[in-house]
């Protein structure tokens, strides 16, 4: 199952035009534990010392850029007057997914640009470490590494020119802002570059800036409780707090149980999947995998919130394959269920074991779904987990100056993705 719906991501990806094969015809991503450096098959010539401002997430969205001529400081971090800024071609880009990291690696083996100098590129990121979603699943198995899936972004630019910055962006500041169908330069340019504000109070300027920072799983901000208690999977973090959780309840239950797997079991885990999309059922199908479902040793309960179950929208055989297979691993799926709040666990220290004669540990993300059954009634269940995998939020805030769609937030593009405002 794992190997399969990363192999359905990694297509999806192809179809935004990002996918790994064409960052490199000789890259190799069909073994995982053979992971390699994304586009770093090939040394590109030296071209000065690398400086980055600071040492140390998908699949990200089409990447929207926004073009200017070079007329601005490098970087800029005081209020004194700007001189006019005469080198080569300044590229900013926010966000280290897949679109974002490639484009920083093919812009940096590019000879020649304009007039023939060669782009400098500043690669922005939040995170410290390129998070190759497909695989963060293994982590939540512990079958991977930490650096196999997430490596550093030093680690993987080092042998570039490429600068990369670890931190968050807070604002952006075009110098002279267009909108799409106003004036702009004979190659299509702007009027300006502009600036990038980060939250350690950095300031990064451009003439170029590529925008890669795609979106994530949703949050669960329109249900109560989620954010708070519910465990996304977009990260290396989240990753680890699902790892640890389900490392918490097979200590918990070899503490009470003992070792054996006999059917006077005092304690079994629980566990539950919000969402029965693709993320959600794979999700489903690790977590049952590791804590043996099968053997009724552990419950995975898979809340889905389409009347038809899992993967509404899947071909034809595909939701079929995946249905027996989750259905082999012992995951229950509750079709059209919808979770309307996830609470704290008020009674996290009262079960039916003895905690004086039985010290356990207790998994610290253990919490209450409130949900409604498709027939319209409500239910409350205590669970030791629940992760979410609903939803997607637009990474990039609405109060940055660029044009939304009003359905789904996204930047307004033209035909050749470059941004409007």
């Amino acid at each position: 199952l794992a190997r399969t719906m990363a192999t359905h991501a990694l297509a999806n990806a192809s179809a935004f035009g990002f996918a790994p094969a064409r960052a490199n015809a000789g890259h190799t991503y069909g073994t995982p534990r053979a992971f390699k450096r994304p586009g770093l098959n090939h040394t590109p010539a030296r071209r000065g010392p690398i400086s980055r401002a600071r040492e140390s997430n998908d699949f990200s969205e089409p990447t929207v850029s926004t073009s200017s001529s070079c007329a601005s400081e490098s970087v800029s971090g005081d209020a004194t007057p700007k001189k006019s800024y005469q080198g080569p071609p300044r590229v900013v880009v926010l966000g280290g997914g897949f679109g974002g990291l490639y484009t920083a690696l093919k812009l940096d083996t590019l000879d020649g640009w304009k007039d023939g100098l060669v782009p400098k590129v500043t690669l922005i990121d939040k995170a410290s470490t390129f998070v190759f979603k497909p695989m963060l699943y293994e982590l939540v198995n512990e079958t991977m590494k930490d650096w196999e899936v997430c490596p550093e972004f030093t680690d993987l630019l080092e042998p570039t020119n490429v600068r990369f910055r670890n931190a968050r962006v807070v604002d952006v500041r075009p110098d002279n802002p267009v909108m799409l169908g106003t004036k702009k330069h004979a190659d299509g340019s702007g009027k300006g570059g502009g600036v990038v504000v980060l939250d350690d109070g950095g300031e990064v300027e451009y003439d170029y800036l590529v925008i890669g920072l795609g979106s994530v799983v949703g949050d669960g901000g329109r249900v109560p409780g989620a954010k708070e208690h519910a465990v996304p999977l977009n990260s290396l973090d989240d990753a680890r707090t699902l790892a640890g959780a389900l490392r918490d309840m097979e200590m918990k239950r070899i503490q009470v149980n003992g070792k054996g797997t006999s059917g006077t079991n005092k304690y079994v885990p629980k566990v539950a999947i919000v969402g029965g999309g693709y993320a959600g059922c794979e999700l489903a199908g690790v977590v049952a995998e590791r804590l043996g479902s099968k053997t009724k040793i552990a419950e995975v309960h898979l809340f889905a919130g389409s009347r038809f179950g899992i993967m509404p929208g899947a071909p034809n055989g595909q939701r079929e394959s995946v249905e027996k297979r989750l259905a082999g691993l012992g995951v229950s799926t509750i079709a059209g269920a919808r979770a309307t709040a996830v609470r704290a666990d008020e009674m996290n220290a009262v079960n039916d074991i003895d905690s004086a004669k039985v010290p356990t540990v207790e998994p610290s993300t253990k919490c209450v779904l409130a949900w409604k059954s498709s027939a319209g009634e409500e239910h409350l269940s205590s669970y030791d987990l629940v992760c979410w995998t609903v939803g997607a939020q637009i990474e990039c805030p609405a109060s940055w100056p660029f044009l939304r769609d009003e359905r789904t937030n996204k930047i307004t593009a033209d035909n050749a993705l470059r941004a409007a405002g």
